[in-house]
């Protein structure tokens, strides 16, 4: 605020005195003790080479969506894959390049909403904040966090449907395990039942690419059906890389994905 002392803002007997409702140094020990100015900055170019950046390299969010760690979260989950790939002579080296293309501008939602509710929590103005309080009490309760689409990158380019790009749910299988417990962290083709039975060679060319086929459980097959899609291939990330709707579209959708599948069958 104006006129604060930031070296009395530091200091331990001001810390103590403002805890002192919660706890004192009886309970606890103060390992630090600064002053910090809230970022709200993205990098211009996450790769060079064999150099990636990732988390607060990268971006730097303020906390008022508790985002900062879950965003580098994010991006470690979206790189991970596409050096596996590339390692293991899979993918060709550009895929990289998608890594940036696709978190920078999911990232940047999450700042800007973050930077838009710093300004309403941290309000001096107290009619502003009486404000605040009474608008927020029934608003807050209905907050949603974002879900933004990723940017152009390692998808299916289908316009067509709203779910590529989009993060996939977390289904329960028919045992009752959730999904990842049992993919891991690879593809997963979510098929429905009909069609899979209608593929007769989808299950080997799955293997072959490395891909689990999810085909059982309600949750499944009703998230399948408000879809209006019959199967959907999600990243090891758990973002939607594309739908099929027939056995001709399913195949379409496993060789642009895994392009070795193509040349295998030609």
């Amino acid at each position: 605020m104006p006129g604060d002392d930031a070296t009395k803002l530091a200091s331990p007997e001001w810390l103590w005195d403002k805890l002192a409702r919660w706890i004192s140094p009886a309970d606890a020990r103060l390992e630090r003790s600064a002053i910090y100015t809230f970022h709200s900055v993205v990098a211009n170019g996450w790769r060079r080479g064999r150099l990636l950046l990732a988390g607060d390299a990268a971006h730097q969010t303020p906390p008022f969506m508790g985002q900062g760690m879950a965003a580098g979260v994010r991006d470690a989950s979206n790189l991970a894959w596409k050096l596996g790939a590339v390692i293991r002579g899979d993918a060709p080296d550009r895929l990289l390049d998608t890594y940036e293309s696709e978190r920078s501008p999911h990232v940047r939602e999450f700042i800007e909403t973050a930077v838009q509710l710093g300004s309403v929590i941290q309000t001096t103005n107290p009619d502003a904040a009486n404000s605040r309080d009474s608008e927020m009490s029934a608003a807050i309760r209905n907050f949603v966090t974002p879900q933004p689409k990723l940017g152009p990158g390692a998808c299916l380019d289908d316009s067509s449907s709203a779910l590529v790009g989009q993060v996939a749910p977390q289904p329960r299988l028919a045992d009752g395990r959730l999904m990842d417990d049992v993919v891991g962290y690879r593809f997963a083709l979510l098929v429905s039942p009909e069609l899979l039975a209608g593929c007769d060679d989808i299950a080997g060319r799955a293997t072959q690419a490395g891909v689990h086929i999810v085909s059982d459980g309600a949750a499944v097959n009703a998230w399948l059906a408000s879809t209006g899609a019959a199967a959907v291939l999600i990243r090891p990330d758990r973002y939607v890389y594309g739908v099929a709707h027939d056995t001709a579209s399913l195949h379409r959708l496993l060789e642009h994905a895994f392009p070795a599948l193509q040349t295998a069958s030609a």
